[in-house]
Order: structure tokens, then C-alpha cells, then sequence
């Protein structure tokens, strides 16, 4: 299937239709662009409006990573100078685009890669602790009901005898049950020797 940009595809969005949650636009590949990229350039860091001699075609607003919101989506509205579309919002500059502050999608790295956006501009960090260091966070819990912990302990060193006690009761029952097997038959066939000797 060849798709050219020119044409109109009755299964795509528009070009330029926000998408993923609004912080991507539609493109005839799909949702494939920043919001960024609908963003027109200015020529002073501070969001003020460019000046009519100003070209805007020379920067391409694109999307940043901003360390202190890294769950909002950011770009160079200048260049060189990365703006969470939060704070840019209310700048002249920003009104005049109609910039709205848009977070990152859920599940979208932050942190330098050690956490995750949570769809809501927090970077939830990702729990690096192994399952012996969680169980020591919680030794409050574990000294305040100390005899569940001894009664677990204790359950736990148990469980093999238990598990080999039932086992071997079920394997005596099953050796008692052929050794009346045999006697029966034994009595039987005694009793019918006895009967044909008659």
C-alpha cells in the first residue's frame, strides 16, 4: 500500500488532528508528530511575540525534554530555550498560538529513564528495591505483630514434616488395605480347600 502526503485518506485523521491524548498531531503516517510541530517560532526567549521582520520559518518549534517538568510536554519556542507548554500558555506569544499545557502520555519514560509519566504530570519513580529490602521497610509491622510473624515462621518450618507425615499415612493405608486383600484371599482359599477335602 503506497501513501502520498497529498491525498485525503478516508481512514485517517486530518493532518494536524491532535492525537495521543494530545500531545502528538496526526500526520498521514499517523500520530507520528509532537504538538510542537503546529507551533510557530519566536525571536525572544521571554514568550513575547516576534517581531514583524522576524521570519518564522527559520526555527522549527520541535518537542524538548525540560528536567524540571518532565511529565508536561516541552519545545523550542525559541531557540535554544526549552518551554513547558504550561508555562508558555499564558505568555503573549503563546495566547496569540492559543498554546494549551498538555501533559506527557501515560507510560512515557521520565527521570532520566528511572520512572514513568503517570498521565496526570507526575514522574512516578519505578521501585528499585529488591523483595528482602521491602520486607525490612515494613519491620514495624513485623515487630508490633510479632506473633504472626513466629506463628508464620513456625508454620512454614512445618509444612515439610506435615506434607511427608500425610504422605506416608496415605502409603500406610494403601499397605494396609492390600495386606486384608491378601488375608481374605488367603482365608478364602484355605476355606475352600478345606470344603473340596470334604
Amino acid at each position: 500500500l503506497l501513501i502520498l502526503p497529498n491525498l485525503t485518506y478516508p481512514y485517517h485523521a486530518a493532518d494536524k488532528t491532535p492525537c495521543n491524548s494530545g500531545a502528538g498531531v496526526c500526520t498521514y503516517l499517523g500520530c507520528t508528530e509532537s504538538i510542537c510541530s503546529i507551533y510557530n517560532s519566536t525571536n525572544y526567549a521571554n514568550g513575547s511575540l516576534p517581531d514583524s521582520s522576524y521570519n518564522q520559518s527559520s526555527w522549527a518549534v520541535s518537542e524538548c525534554s525540560s528536567t524540571a517538568r518532565a511529565c508536561e510536554v516541552s519545545c523550542y519556542f525559541s531557540q535554544g530555550v526549552c518551554t513547558s507548554t504550561f508555562a508558555y500558555e499564558s505568555t503573549p506569544h503563546g495566547q496569540a498560538m492559543g498554546v494549551n499545557g498538555v501533559y506527557r502520555p501515560l507510560g512515557r519514560l521520565c527521570n532520566g529513564d528511572l520512572g514513568y509519566c503517570d498521565g496526570s504530570g507526575s514522574c512516578v519513580e519505578q521501585s528499585l528495591d529488591t523483595p528482602l529490602e521491602a520486607l525490612f521497610a515494613n519491620a514495624s509491622w513485623l515487630v508490633e505483630y510479632w506473633y504472626a510473624t513466629v506463628c508464620i515462621a513456625v508454620l512454614f518450618s512445618l509444612l515439610p514434616f506435615l506434607l511427608r507425615w500425610s504422605s506416608g499415612a496415605r502409603d500406610t493405608k494403601i499397605r494396609v488395605r492390600r495386606h486384608l486383600a491378601t488375608m481374605r484371599r488367603s482365608v478364602y482359599m484355605t476355606l475352600r480347600k478345606n470344603e473340596q477335602a470334604d
